[in-house]
This record gives C-alpha cells, structure tokens and sequence, in this order.
C-alpha cells in the first residue's frame, strides 16, 4: 500500500488557502503559540511562510528574516514577504505592537496596573519592591523610565 507524500511540495502549497490572488494565503494546518504555520520539509522543520518563501525563491538566504508586510503570521503569500535584517525585523514587530513587553513578557512579575502604582507613589523604592516581589532595580528602572517605557509617565 503505498503512503501518501507528506513530504513534497505538493502538499505542502495545498495545505494553503490561496483563494484570494492578491491577499493573504492562510496555512491551514498545524500552527506554533505565535500563529505562524509549521511544517517539516526534507527532514527539516520549517515555519510555513519561510517555506513558501524559498520554494518561490530558491536563492534567498536561509539564514535572513522574513518580515510580513501584512502582519499574518498564519499568512504563506510570498508576495506580502520580504526579506529583511534582524534590526528591521524587531524595529517592525516593535512598532506593530508585537514584542513582549510590559506583562505580555513571559518573565514580568509586574502588571500595568502595579507599574501605575509605582510611578504614583512617593514611597522609597525599596519599601515598593518588597510589596510587589521585584529587585529594587526593577522599581528604579521603572520610574526612570528604563522598564515599561509604554505606560505614560506624569512628567
């Protein structure tokens, strides 16, 4: 009995939605906590649209990051990719709202709401840090404006 090949271009361009010609083609199969598609290719396993990306253009560098014009993770359109450096990269995710900061870090120990109280407050830094289990760093840094820098300040 003979499989199925799940490991071809073939099927991988038909677990794409691409409907819509000049839109985004949404990955229709299993995606990672970002939302971005995953598939493994010749043993290696690749994020959907870095795929599609190099089956389109053969001799794009690997080792670039891809930056999505359109903001979909989930989206494969290589038209709505391009190739850029990691400082475009994170300058694009920053200014799209996409990089942890704040609570969405997955290491905060502080919440909007206990860094508004921070700023409020004229108590000493350490008396604050012991109340809400951060170095008393972490509360300097806030009030200077180093950490949380998204949370408006009454200067």
């Amino acid at each position: 009995m003979a499989g199925r090949p799940f490991n071809t271009p073939d099927f991988f361009w038909a677990l794409i939605d691409r409907s819509n010609l000049y839109g985004c083609w949404n990955w229709t199969a299993s995606r990672n906590w970002q939302g971005y598609g995953q598939f493994t290719y010749e043993g290696t396993k690749w994020r959907a649209h870095r795929l599609a990306y190099l089956l389109t253009f053969p001799d794009w560098d690997r080792t670039a990051p891809l930056l999505h014009t359109c903001d979909n993770p989930g989206c494969c359109n290589p038209a709505h990719l391009k190739p850029g450096s990691i400082a475009e990269n994170n300058a694009d995710t920053r200014q799209r709202g996409r990089d942890a900061h704040g609570a969405r870090n997955g290491q905060a120990k502080l919440t909007d709401e206990k860094v508004i109280v921070i700023l409020a407050s004229s108590e000493k830094a350490d008396v604050l840090a012991r109340r809400f289990g951060v170095d008393v760093t972490t509360v300097r840094n806030v009030r200077r404006g180093t950490y949380w820098k998204h949370i408006p300040r009454k200067d």
